[in-house]
């Protein structure tokens, strides 16, 4: 009698999967990831303008920007104040958000890459559709189920959108190989 491979509870396939995994993309953590990176750019350049005394931010994002002025009650006193703050004192902050960026990278990473377990690769033999999306799975993982500081370090904002781009990537490798015309158009 042959044992059967235990199966995903998040499904498997090839196309489904990277369908489920691109819905991630677009949720309610990865635009809060967006917003405090954003954020944190701003802080960097001091270029709020009128905004000064609203928090642009708000769920999740603006919980973990709680969390940091409570951490540093002395800096962070409220968000005005912060940014009349000299250069380097608005950079502490930046690189401190940039520290909770990582995380909610790898929280993000932790539940769109489930949908990667499953995934089947189109050949037995190593081909350049193969080793993308062997290449995607991996990095998602890496950065979603590590929880520890190597993997930490692989939740920057330019691998999260780097595994966009190779989904895309696959996108368009899977329809050529379809032989389906791809053009991604003016508005991808």
């Amino acid at each position: 009698m042959k044992k059967r491979k235990a199966k995903s509870e998040f499904g498997e396939g090839l196309v489904q999967q990277l369908c489920y995994f691109t819905n991630h993309f677009d949720n309610e953590m990865a635009r809060e990831v967006r917003s405090v990176v954003a954020f944190a750019n701003r802080l960097r350049t001091n270029s709020f303008g009128d905004c000064q005394k609203k928090l642009p931010l708000k769920g999740y994002a603006r919980v973990q920007l709680s969390m940091i002025f409570s951490e540093e009650p002395k800096l962070f006193r409220n968000l005005s104040k912060s940014l009349s703050k000299t250069k380097r004192e608005r950079e502490k902050l930046a690189d401190k958000l940039q520290d909770k960026v990582a995380h909610m990278i790898e929280l993000w990473a932790n539940g769109a890459s489930d949908h990667l377990y499953g995934i089947k690769l189109p050949d037995k033999n190593p081909t350049k559709l193969n080793m993308e999306i062997f290449g995607l799975r991996s990095r998602a993982l890496a950065m979603g189920h590590g929880f520890n500081d190597q993997s930490r370090k692989l939740c920057t904002m330019e691998n999260f959108e780097g595994l966009i781009e190779t989904t895309k990537t696959i996108a368009r490798m899977i329809d050529r190989r379809l032989g389906v015309k791809s053009d991604p158009g003016q508005w991808q």
